[in-house]
């Protein structure tokens, strides 16, 4: 009953986002550039291991931005039913509009649901997250001469949902080989310490196309419309190119559901 009660706690707060829209402040950021490599190990009928490696650069591949290394243990409870339990290692640095004044890490422990289901031949997945997070605190100086620097972690939580819809549009190849199209769109809130939502994050809009060589291998190519909200009424708003590869590997005869 708390899940559901969260949920309904946020749209609430997108509603009332978008009412506020007009206080808004909007920075246009520049074209980022991210690289995603997901692989993906079947151990047994139930349960498998995912790593995400991200590389991401801001000012189309002149800044560094962020690099993830995102391990994580999946359960596959029964069919289109996936539980996941992971760690993040995010390692930030300061670009261009983002004001973070020197580098950070971040480490973050998740639980997620994965629900997967089919609509005729569209794939529908929600995905749920909820993210425990350690953040380097960045300390100001004492004086002008003086620089930024680390001094312990901030603790925060975040709920993170994401809808997903993908569908072939071409198969080639005797239908071995397909050009399919992907999409989500996902939100971020930000929690307070009982987990409950209380302030608007992030919105991720993301269109792609991609390309299955089989069904444990496929790349993607696509266009994401990231919108931080990075002050009261401030927010940075970004296109992003990202290229994507998805690889799975089975060490057990029967893959997972």
């Amino acid at each position: 009953m708390r899940f559901f009660t969260g949920v309904l706690i946020t749209c609430a707060t997108l509603l009332t986002f978008a009412i506020d829209a007009k206080a808004q402040t909007v920075t246009k950021g520049d074209i980022n550039t991210w690289f995603l490599v997901v692989n993906r190990v079947n151990i047994s009928d139930k349960f498998t291991l995912t790593n995400e490696l991200h590389e991401r650069t801001g000012s189309f591949l002149s800044n560094q931005g962020t690099v993830i290394v995102r391990p994580s243990v999946d359960y596959h409870l029964q069919k289109g039913v996936e539980l996941s339990l992971g760690y993040s290692f995010v390692r930030s640095w300061p670009y261009v509009p983002y004001s973070q004044p020197i580098p950070r890490n971040e480490h973050n422990i998740w639980e997620q649901v994965m629900l997967k289901s089919n609509i005729g031949k569209v794939t529908l997945q929600h995905r749920f997250r909820f993210e425990q997070r350690w953040i380097g605190h960045i300390e100001a100086p004492a004086s002008p001469a003086d620089e930024h620097y680390i001094n312990g972690t901030d603790y925060a939580n975040r709920f993170r949902y994401r809808f997903i819809v993908s569908f072939d549009i071409l198969k080639i190849n005797k239908d071995r080989n397909s050009i399919f199209f992907s999409g989500f769109d996902e939100l971020w809130i930000n929690q307070s310490n009982n987990f409950m939502p209380n302030s608007f994050a992030r919105n991720w809009l993301y269109t792609g196309l991609g390309y299955k060589f089989n069904p444990d291998c496929n790349i993607q190519l696509a266009h994401m419309h990231q919108y931080d909200k990075t002050g009261a009424n401030s927010f940075i708003s970004s296109s992003i190119i990202q290229l994507s590869v998805f690889k799975n590997f089975t060490l057990h005869g029967k893959k997972a559901n």
